[in-house]
């Protein structure tokens, strides 16, 4: 997060960058401080429709591919990444 800070400057309008920053204030305020006690697992970090695969009747996730981008951390942010 303390990265997208420094993006606010291709941010053109100045009432979305305003937005931005108070949305990352809020994180960081909020959320932040609570990172250390989530669950911790090692995640995929690239769930989208071309890294799973299905059943032959598209009614089921059978398994997952492209573990490359797979890291150690807060489990609940795979869910975010979807």
């Amino acid at each position: 997060i303390p990265a997208l800070s420094t993006f606010d400057q291709y941010i053109i309008d100045p009432d979305r960058r305003k937005l931005q920053q108070k949305v990352l204030k809020r994180f960081n305020e909020v959320v932040g401080p609570k990172i250390p006690t989530l669950r911790k697992a090692v995640i995929q970090n690239d769930a989208n429709e071309q890294n799973i695969v299905i059943d032959g009747a598209r009614t089921k996730v059978t398994g997952i591919i492209d573990f490359g981008d797979c890291l150690y951390t807060c489990l609940v942010f795979e869910l975010a990444i979807c």
